[in-house]
């Protein structure tokens, strides 16, 4: 089990589950979670002195970002040895361990490879050697293993990092890997009633769902908008014909940082101008990514790997043949945070992403979070009307359509 959040360094234990005794493995390294946020402070589009609330939302950006710049060999030579002549966790005070990795930052970032590097090359270099460093060390530890069974529980908030998850997914060195959709502090709650039920109870199974959040609330009118029965066919019709965002509120909210289908902002994928207009519309960066939500049975034709990902945990590539026909879940290299879906996880998403496919032969919608920037999901309705960036929000077997419509400045719009 591998456990890294932003204040803390990567650190390994081993559960053996027939003995039911964990063992204490030691870190992977010395280097703390927050300094993939430090090392872009200044960088690119990156404040130079954030707040704290920007240091906690930025290592989601530095992820979109990196894509931008390509990472630089001579820097992460720096890097690699700069990291080396930190103390190891175990010859240091845990207390000390930030104060010293504040000392590893100041280093780099007064270096000549520091001065003489592009901004937008230094964060992909960060990015990429933290990643070569993940997996060297994992690599060590399991040779240094040979008994452990090789299967990887990964939590913690810099679990949240697609692109390193699909790197070790991919790495060859594990037989499976899991790791929660609700890995940051979003899922300590679940956490600590977790430890005190091993604790108390001696079981180590629990049932749980993601869509376990609280629910949504839909009053039979909202001022200002019309609201009528509405299948999912007819959605799917709407969001093929319109070529607008609509807002899908339904059911109990996801527990964790993304939207997962219950609190999302659906769109069609086919116009390049739709990822700008959600990012207009949620008030974000525009270099920010839109994720795709896909039938899980078509995923592996249109993605590389395509394998079931219902959490959006993992970095996946759009193939060759499908790059024109889904611009805009696109990312600049090519790849896509895909959430995959099947009948028995979401039945109502399915049937909306069925009948898409039927009118439109594309197996996937845009899905970003349907909330106010900085904020939770919307609690109900009257939130979400007050947002008011969009014209129809479904809810509950409802369209309730906006009387006074706002009007999206997309590609197709334009041509029609």
């Amino acid at each position: 089990m591998l456990s890294w959040d932003g204040g803390m360094v990567p650190y390994m234990y081993y559960y053996d589950a027939d003995a039911g005794r964990f063992a204490n493995v030691g870190p992977l390294s010395s280097i703390v979670g927050d300094l993939y946020a430090d090392i872009a402070a200044g960088q690119g589009p990156f404040s130079a002195n954030p707040s704290q609330w920007e240091t906690l939302g930025t290592p989601g950006k530095i992820m979109a970002y990196v894509a931008y710049g390509s990472p630089q060999e001579p820097f992460m030579a720096l890097l690699k040895s700069a990291s080396e002549r930190l103390p190891w966790l175990g010859d240091a005070n845990i207390r000390d361990i930030y104060g010293l990795n504040q000392d590893f930052l100041r280093l780099i970032k007064g270096s000549a490879e520091f001065a003489a590097s592009d901004g937008d090359d230094i964060i992909a270099s960060y990015h990429e050697f933290v990643q070569r460093m993940l997996l060297e060390s994992l690599g060590k530890l399991v040779t240094a293993n040979p008994g452990y069974q090789k299967n990887l529980c990964y939590a913690g908030g810099c679990a949240l990092n697609i692109k390193w998850n699909q790197a070790i997914r991919q790495s060859g060195l594990f037989d499976a890997m899991w790791v929660p959709p609700f890995p940051n502090d979003a899922g300590s709650a679940l956490g600590a009633a977790c430890c005190a039920m091993v604790a108390l109870t001696g079981s180590v199974a629990l049932k749980w769902s993601v869509y376990s959040g609280p629910p949504f609330q839909a009053p039979e009118s909202v001022a200002g908008w019309d609201v009528r029965a509405f299948s999912m066919a007819e959605l799917a019709e709407l969001i093929h014909t319109s070529n607008e965002p609509i807002l899908f509120l339904d059911g109990r909210a996801e527990i964790g940082p993304r939207a997962l289908g219950n609190r999302s902002i659906l769109a069609a994928a086919k116009d390049a101008a739709m990822k700008d207009t959600l990012n207009r519309v949620k008030g974000r960066e525009g270099y920010r990514p839109v994720a795709p939500i896909c039938l899980e049975q078509h995923a592996a034709e249109v993605f590389d790997p395509g394998s079931p990902d219902p959490f959006m945990l993992y970095d996946h590539h759009v193939r060759a043949a499908w790059k024109e026909r889904i611009p805009a879940i696109q990312h600049l290299d090519g790849t896509a945070r895909l959430q995959t879906v099947n009948a028995d996880e979401h039945p109502l998403i399915f049937e909306l992403l069925t009948a898409y496919h039927a009118l439109s032969g594309i197996p996937l919608l845009c899905n970003t979070s349907a909330n106010f920037q900085g904020k939770g999901f919307f609690p109900n309705l009257h939130s979400a009307a007050e947002w008011g960036q969009v014209n129809y929000i479904w809810s509950a077997g409802r369209l309730f359509s906006r009387e006074q419509k706002v009007t999206f400045d997309t590609a197709e719009a334009k041509a029609g």
